[in-house]
């Protein structure tokens, strides 16, 4: 069997698996629903909450599904894809959850960012460098829609960001994470298309870190200061 067929086989098989899994989720559900007295469902607040829950966990069984088969066709790491499919589809009720498993970007602050909406968020060490495109999509957009982001901490180095992604002036002069997360920083400064003056000096990004930010900097149509020192 040619390499290709063979992978379509083995698709196909791992998408039964998942529907098999899925279908027994929502079994479980509503079995859990079966068990309730009859009583309840005359009353109009939990009948309402019943029927919410059974619809609610038919879509949330679709994006399970889906996140299974596109994290399988994209080659995820056989520990990322059990993660998913034990995932309970209550679970994916959470835009934090979703985006965890869809990216395989475990330990990133997802909660803080797209479900509390913090104005400051840690990111510790994450380095964007090598990441998956569609996953640096995925945190890309994520941070996009945190109108309420004013700092963010990358390796123990606060990289202020005053009025949020509308912010004019950037001064991350001599900011180590600059130094050693350059591929981290020019994707928090995508997202700062209004910035007029910006200074990333005395950060010694090298030719590696000129790479990963001088592509942002050129799509930055608004700077008329910049300084690389």
């Amino acid at each position: 069997m040619a390499q290709g067929q063979s992978r379509h086989v083995q698709l196909n098989a791992r998408i039964i698996l998942i529907k098999d899994r899925i279908k027994c989720d929502f079994d479980k559900l509503v079995e859990l629903h079966e068990s309730q007295p009859t009583s309840e469902f005359n009353k109009d607040d939990v009948y309402k909450c019943l029927m919410s829950e059974a619809i609610d966990g038919k879509a949330y069984a679709l994006l399970k599904m889906d996140i299974y088969i596109e994290s399988l066709e994209d080659s995820f790491e056989e520990r990322a894809l059990t993660k998913i499919f034990d995932t309970p589809i209550k679970s994916f009720e959470s835009l934090a959850t979703v985006l965890e498993l869809r990216t395989d970007i475990v330990g990133f602050p997802w909660k803080r960012i797209v479900e509390e909406k913090c104005a400051a968020v840690d990111i510790g060490g994450w380095n964007a460098e090598g990441v998956a495109p569609k996953a640096i999509e995925h945190v890309f957009n994520a941070l996009r829609c945190n109108t309420n982001l004013r700092s963010v901490d990358a390796a123990s180095v606060k990289l202020d960001l005053q009025e949020g992604w509308t912010t004019t002036t950037i001064d991350w002069k001599s900011k180590e994470a600059v130094t050693l997360l350059p591929a981290t920083a020019a994707l928090l400064l995508r997202n700062c298309i209004h910035v007029t003056n910006l200074n990333i000096s005395q950060n010694r990004i090298g030719t590696s870190g000129s790479k990963a930010i001088f592509p942002t900097l050129a799509t930055l149509k608004s700077i008329n200061t910049l300084d690389l020192g």
